[in-house]
């Protein structure tokens, strides 16, 4: 791939991100600005570096403040680091110490990814070099383009590519001013863009305070897996087991408890069989205690978010703001369900 170089007011971030994934390129990837600048490394179209001016903590104090590892264990890696006759980077350190796992940094990678993409999705200006260098194996994380759909203005539709269809639109003749149904907003979470939208926000939150976490789209008369982060089962890709995880509304579950009650359960399992079978499905490790929140979007329960601290089990604490963020997303949602209403009912004043 040859050099690429131009300004961020002819090519979005996001369009030369898709660009780079795309033809895996191989290289270092430069962004400034006036007042600051970024750096993004790739190999074959993934990211294994990803760094900005802007922010506030290094990788090794990012460690430190989620508790994996000690103040003095970063000491001693940089140390160890520094006395290296090769360069070696400071995770892979760590992890010779036996101080933290590869999962672990892995999270803590892609957090430091999205966190510089979040903030290159808001720059209106600037100017962008791409450099192919080689970059050679060396044990790093690397982090797929296509895992950051949106983030805080890039383009669902954009980062996805040409294969997401637009959202469906579920307004009918004749039904102007008529109250909102669960099966007017089940089309709005079937479609790539908007799930993509609720994913995200969420799951990139979630992901901070919670080992792992499920989103269950409430469809009829049963809860379904839409999304997740943090599961784990072996032999079983994650994604797949979510989505054909299904928990009716009928039986008693933590799912249905929020659904029913419209508010938070957070504490210990009940022993029922869809509790039991909600376990299984997730990788057969029974949580200490787990939460379910509820979204409610235009007075209806349409989402729950799950979320545990399996496998180590720690106490969850406060889900205060996690909660905020669901209303949020509830908004957003219930906005686009207007939205497509009104799109709807403008072609049928046009047809």
């Amino acid at each position: 791939m040859t050099p690429l170089s131009g300004r961020l007011e002819d090519q979005t971030a996001a369009e030369l991100l898709r660009t780079l994934a795309r033809s895996a390129a191989t290289g270092k990837l430069t962004l400034t600005r006036r007042d600051r600048h970024a750096i993004l490394v790739f190999r074959s179209g993934r990211i294994i570096y990803a760094g900005s001016s802007a922010m506030r903590e290094t990788f090794g104090n990012i460690l430190v403040l989620r508790g994996l590892v000690s103040e003095a264990d970063l000491m001693e890696a940089l140390e160890r680091q520094n006395r290296a006759e090769d360069p070696v980077r400071l995770g892979n350190v760590l992890v010779e110490m036996g101080k933290v796992d590869e999962k672990a940094l892995r999270e803590v990678m892609r957090h430091q990814t999205e966190e510089v993409i979040a903030e290159l999705a808001r720059w209106k200006g600037g100017f962008f070099r791409f450099d192919p260098v080689p970059v050679a194996q060396g044990g790093e994380i690397e982090v797929e383009v296509k895992d950051f759909i949106l983030a805080d203005g890039f383009s669902a539709q954009e980062m996805l590519g040409d294969t997401a269809p637009p959202v469906q639109n579920s307004v009918t003749a004749g039904e102007e001013g008529a109250p909102t149904t669960l099966e007017d907003i089940v089309p709005l979470l079937s479609s790539p863009t908007v799930t993509a939208e609720v994913t995200l926000r969420l799951m990139r939150y979630a992901s901070q305070i919670l080992s792992r976490g499920v989103l269950f789209v409430v469809r009829d008369d049963e809860l379904r897996g839409m999304g997740q982060f943090g599961v784990e089962i072996p032999g079983h890709l994650p994604a797949d087991q979510v989505r054909e995880t299904i928990v009716p509304l009928g039986e008693p579950s933590v799912l249905r408890d929020a659904v029913d009650r419209r508010e938070t359960r957070l504490g210990p399992l009940e022993d029922s069989r869809w509790n039991r079978h909600l376990v299984h499905r997730l990788g057969g490790q029974e949580p200490a205690e787990a939460v379910a929140i509820p979204m409610i979007v235009a007075g209806t329960v349409a989402i729950v978010f799950y979320g545990d601290n399996i496998p180590d089990n720690r106490p969850i604490g406060p889900v205060d703001n996690l909660e905020f963020m669901m209303a949020e997303a509830g908004v957003a949602l219930e906005r686009a369900l207007v939205n497509s209403r009104e799109r709807s009912l403008e072609q049928l004043r046009k047809a």
